[in-house]
């Protein structure tokens, strides 16, 4: 199966604090074949990983594009040393 790779901006609405607006970047690895949607796979991604802040029904998307497997690896590699030296 073909894989499709994706980058992903998106908003929502804080739970805890009131009128405040987080925006959060990431990528998707998904197989050609699935049943999701792209757009569901971005949307589940945030539910579960930002589920005790994110307010589901403000999320909203900014951008999604589809990426090459190479922008893929750069842009996890890059967000992996960020993470490290923080």
């Amino acid at each position: 199966m073909k894989k499709r790779y994706f980058y992903v901006v998106a908003s929502y609405m804080r739970k805890d604090i009131a009128n405040t607006w987080c925006k959060v970047v990431f990528t998707i690895m998904k197989d050609d074949g699935s049943a999701l949607f792209p757009l569901m796979e971005a949307f589940k991604v945030i539910s579960e990983g930002y589920s005790e802040i994110a307010d589901p029904a403000t999320i909203q998307f900014d951008n999604y594009l589809e990426i090459s497997k190479e922008d893929y690896e750069a842009y996890n590699k890059l967000n992996n040393l960020v993470k490290v030296n923080k």
